[in-house]
């Protein structure tokens, strides 16, 4: 009995520990794991970089930081370009119309060299059909090889122009700006006023330069912030601006946490968008203030944030994005703390 209720009492420690929430641990991501990711970027099957799991402190070494600058500046290697000029071509260069021109062309090559030297060769050679057939050869490469630069060969040439202009992806904007690259500002900052083309997306590269602490680009990044606040209360509905809520995650500072509070409300809720596009479930109402909830816990360190939200959670088991299952009280614990914490958040 003494051992059935020593068994129950492990148990019951157990099943509340995986209920209470805990500071979260941010994996970065190791130095040559890192370099990995960036050496097959451009590969034809590259893996996703977190740019968020990227640190001047923790990875971002000199090394790192020239592969991504070279990234940012669209440095591509002959290496790099073969394959996915290779990919392009044979996804799109019309082979059945190639073909038909080259053999259209080895015909007549045929033709002209066989009127040529075909009864010169018979008369001086018993075996004709062996020097016929290496010179057949030799008019197949020949050919082919004219056909393949005056078709293919330009084909290619415009393909590779194309890729050396494309826009850079917002992740190595955005990459750039968590390793701190100092170098990379001015490159951010000609692509904004250019009059011309430009290579990197207008509110990435804006979040960046706030990334960096540019103050006029900061002061951009809480305006469009404090905008969507205002259309989402008005509205009552969720902000076609939404996506500044998570800006203020990006820069994660003391000023920029602190605002967070002023997203929150508990007043309305909002329909809950199913993921799956034939779900048979109900339509349920969440509140639109609901995955603050799991990003401030990414960031946030101090353990007394996590003991207060905790005697609310009780022996519940939240999931991670179990949106549906957030109180109004918590939401508004959340935001009573992060007004009474400003300036003091434990941030990762």
């Amino acid at each position: 009995m003494k051992k059935l209720i020593i068994l129950s009492f492990l148990f019951f420690q157990i099943a509340n520990s995986f209920c209470q929430l805990k500071p979260r641990q941010k994996v970065y991501y190791t130095t040559k794991e890192l370099m990995e990711k960036l050496n097959s970027y451009r590969s034809l099957s590259p893996d996703k970089i977190s740019f968020t799991l990227i640190s001047p402190k923790r990875n971002a070494t000199d090394s790192i930081k020239q592969k991504l600058l070279s990234l940012l500046k669209r440095e591509w290697t002959e290496i790099e370009l073969r394959p996915r000029v290779e990919q392009i071509f044979r996804e799109k260069f019309d082979y059945l119309y190639f073909q038909q021109i080259l053999d259209s062309a080895i015909t007549i090559s045929k033709r002209l060299y066989f009127r040529r030297f075909g009864e010169i060769f018979s008369k001086s050679r018993s075996d004709t059909s062996v020097t016929l057939s290496g010179a057949y050869h030799h008019i197949y490469d020949s050919v082919y090889k004219s056909v393949y630069q005056n078709l293919a060969f330009p084909y290619k040439e415009g393909i590779k122009k194309g890729i050396l202009e494309e826009m850079v992806p917002n992740e190595i904007v955005m990459a750039v700006a968590f390793a701190q690259i100092q170098e990379a500002i001015p490159l951010l900052k000609a692509d904004l006023i250019s009059t011309t083309k430009h290579y990197f997306d207008k509110n990435k590269t804006e979040l960046a330069l706030a990334k960096f602490g540019d103050k006029i680009y900061l002061k951009q990044i809480y305006k469009n912030h404090y905008d969507a606040i205002k259309d989402t209360i008005n509205l009552k509905t969720e902000s076609a601006k939404g996506n500044d809520i998570y800006n203020m995650f990006i820069l994660n500072t003391q000023k920029s946490v602190a605002t967070i509070a002023d997203w929150i409300d508990t007043s309305y809720k909002i329909k809950e968008v199913s993921r799956s596009f034939h779900s048979s479930r109900p339509v349920k109402y969440i509140f639109s203030s609901y995955s603050i909830v799991y990003e401030v816990m990414k960031i946030i360190k101090n353990e007394d944030f996590y003991i207060g939200f905790n005697k609310l959670q009780g022996d519940k088991y939240l999931a991670d994005r179990d949106f549906e299952s957030i109180t109004a009280e918590q939401l508004m614990y959340i935001k009573n703390w992060l007004i009474k914490n400003k300036g003091k958040y434990e941030l990762d």
